[in-house]
């Protein structure tokens, strides 16, 4: 029980990463573009 819970928490967490690192990464890529 608990480790699908835990499963469940790095899931969670793995999804909410990939959501958060994508805006960051096409922002950094828009201030390079915008510097070069």
């Amino acid at each position: 029980m608990l480790e699908s819970g835990w499963r469940k928490i790095y899931r969670v967490c793995t999804t909410l990463a990939s959501l958060v690192s994508q805006p960051l990464l096409e922002g950094r890529k828009g201030l390079l573009s915008s510097i070069l």
